[in-house]
């Protein structure tokens, strides 16, 4: 028995044939592009006004802001640890002085996960989106601060004593001793 050499040639095997659906008889009939992501397929006009895509967005940005905030609480932490530091937020000057580094840690992170949660719900939504942007730009500014600090901080050694003399009720410092 002789095979002629159509029988035996082993069929084209194309990307789009295995990325096809089995039984869709469409699916091969599909563009090149249709592989790709919805998201490189679709016109940045159309995916912009798209609830779908804008939830991927404030999840992208709700991501960014739990570890900015994150990064935050460590910074203050670290330096309150230190020679103390100027707290202009009210509320952790307030926890900070009749409280431990534990409940500031606590209260932080207990905001964040409220506003992460309310920012999560109102994810598909163009307020959500817009809060997200505004957490991210607040919290993304407040990294600059950090590191504008960080930076006088080297420079104020020196005067570290005489600051917490005349600013006593505005510096927090967390010390070790009873």
């Amino acid at each position: 028995m002789s095979q002629t050499a159509a029988a035996t040639a082993t069929p084209e095997v194309r990307i789009s044939d295995a990325l096809a659906r089995p039984g869709d008889p469409e699916s091969s009939l599909k563009a090149p592009w249709a592989w790709k992501p919805t998201w490189v397929r679709m016109p940045l006009r159309q995916q912009w006004t798209n609830a779908e895509f804008r939830a991927r967005r404030v999840n992208l940005f709700l991501t960014a802001i739990v570890l900015l905030s994150l990064a935050d609480l460590a910074m203050t932490l670290d330096h309150m640890t230190g020679a103390g530091m100027y707290e202009s937020n009210p509320l952790a000057r307030f926890i900070l002085q009749w409280g431990t580094p534990a409940s500031l840690a606590m209260f932080k992170c207990m905001t964040l996960l409220l506003g992460s949660w309310l920012l999560w719900r109102a994810r598909r939504s163009v307020a959500g989106e817009i809060g997200a942007i505004v957490c991210m730009v607040v919290l993304t500014w407040l990294m600059f601060r950090w590191n504008d600090y960080s930076a006088q901080m080297a420079e104020l050694t020196p005067h570290l004593a005489e600051i917490k003399t005349y600013h006593n009720d505005m510096w927090v410092a967390i010390t070790t001793d009873p």
